[in-house]
């Protein structure tokens, strides 16, 4: 028995009979078209976003420290992204280039079928600390603790 697609929020995914779209098999490792929720953010916040880029078919938006509360607030809240889930939060630490350490977070909209990953580049030298999601997702509390036990990278404003 097959039950047609219905979306959550009108227009935001194909309705019908009509599948879902799947990510092709051979995505080139960089280029493509970014997701629309970029250039929104870009609208929206400006000098903010430094630098967006797409690698394997997913965007990454490179994004101001001082800025990231007040951007995950609106990608959370605004009904044109309604990004609902935070799937993870980690950090990478590079051996050679500038800067060596980047705070990752993967953010994804059910009712749009988007994935975001924000990114936060901390400079060699500067202080290990980026503002908490906390207050926006409560599931950031443990990944946040897991990045701090790991690479000793404080979250300001997180509860513990």
């Amino acid at each position: 028995m097959s039950t047609a697609f219905t979306p959550i929020v009108a227009g935001s995914a194909l309705g019908g009979d009509a599948p879902a779209p799947v990510t092709p098999r051979h995505v080139p490792l960089t280029g493509g078209e970014a997701n629309p929720s970029a250039a929104a953010l870009r609208a929206q916040f400006g000098d903010a976003i430094r630098r967006v880029h797409v690698v394997r078919g997913e965007t990454n938006v490179v994004v101001a420290n001082e800025r990231l509360l007040d951007l995950v607030r609106w990608l959370h809240d605004d009904p044109a992204q309604r990004y609902e889930y935070l799937s993870d939060v980690t950090a990478v630490e590079f051996r050679d280039p500038e800067p060596p350490i980047e705070v990752v977070w993967h953010l994804r909209s059910i009712a749009y079928r988007r994935f975001l990953r924000l990114k936060v580049e901390l400079p060699r030298g500067a202080e290990l600390a980026v503002p908490s999601v906390w207050s926006v997702y409560k599931g950031a509390d443990w990944l946040e603790r897991e990045c701090y036990d790991m690479f000793g990278i404080r979250f300001t404003g997180h509860p513990d």
